[in-house]
């Protein structure tokens, strides 16, 4: 009777315990439910309210006073490369402006720079065009390290196709308007010079299994204009097939370029309204 009374005791602390184990674990259910709700109403609850920007620094234009001709950042965004008409490539931090490196392009003595470009933002290339005919290619490049456990990026000029200007024109002129697109070891170029001449010329890079160094191979055209307005803008796909020019009239022209040493017209169609001209291209 004794074994029998000590038996049911146990048993009813339990059923005692299981219950309260039982009660704890519903309500922690229901707390865990109710806190997935309140996360997602924090993350929902944004949708609903007004669109706003805040400006996160307001400072001098960081290299001094020259004209700037291109500006682009680095895929975080923390430094920032603005390229001048004086041919200077000046990194600086998107977060203050404090000038990081100012780096000048090796441009021949006597030249100006006459025209700008830059490609496709993830291939980083930018183009600068001369008063010669020439052009000078680079990429903003930046190398990560860790002095002291802290990121640090260090920025850097590379030039693809060397550090000296290509032959964009054979006859010398200037470069008035400029485009530019480089991926692997393809680079192309679409000038127009300042005598109104519209020219395409490519840049294969190879490199040699039996030797060491690399050869470029330069492929160019000249594409026959029309009488009317001068081009304005230029554009090149990003797969350096298409050409696309703007002409003051705000007619667009697509040329087909697959084959560099001959492209070819495909469309023309008027983009604005009369009166109206195109101010930029992208």
């Amino acid at each position: 009777l004794q074994e029998s009374k000590a038996h049911r005791r146990w048993r009813l602390l339990e059923d005692r315990w299981t219950r309260n184990l039982m009660a704890a674990g519903g309500v922690a259910v229901i707390i865990t439910i109710l806190l997935i709700f309140v996360y997602l109403l924090y993350v929902v609850l944004p949708l609903f309210a007004s669109a706003s920007i805040q400006p996160e620094a307001s400072y001098p234009v960081p290299g001094g006073p020259a004209e700037t001709l291109s500006r682009c950042t680095e895929e975080y965004a923390e430094i920032g490369l603005r390229l001048t008409g004086d041919g200077r490539a000046v990194f600086f931090k998107t977060r203050d402006g404090q000038v990081i490196s100012d780096q000048r392009l090796a441009l021949p003595e006597g030249l100006r720079i006459t025209a700008h470009a830059a490609g496709d933002p993830g291939a980083a290339t930018l183009a600068v065009g001369l008063s010669n005919g020439t052009a000078l290619v680079f990429r903003h490049r930046y190398s990560v390290s860790f002095p002291n456990d802290v990121r640090t990026l260090r920025p850097e000029i590379a030039f693809p196709l060397g550090p000296a200007p290509l032959v964009i024109d054979t006859d010398g002129r200037p470069l008035v308007h400029l485009a530019v697109q480089s991926q692997d070891r393809q680079t192309t170029l679409a000038a127009v010079t300042e005598d109104g001449r519209l020219l395409v010329t490519n840049f294969a890079v190879t490199r040699s299994l039996l030797e060491e160094g690399e050869t470029i191979t330069r492929q160019a055209a000249t594409i026959p204009g029309e009488n009317g307005p001068p081009i304005t803008h230029l554009a090149l796909g990003l797969l350096q097939r298409e050409l696309y020019t703007v002409s003051g009239d705000g007619s667009i022209h697509y040329y087909d370029i697959t084959k560099k040493t001959a492209p070819t017209l495909v469309d023309k169609v008027g983009a604005v309204g009369h009166g109206q001209t195109v101010t930029t291209m992208q």
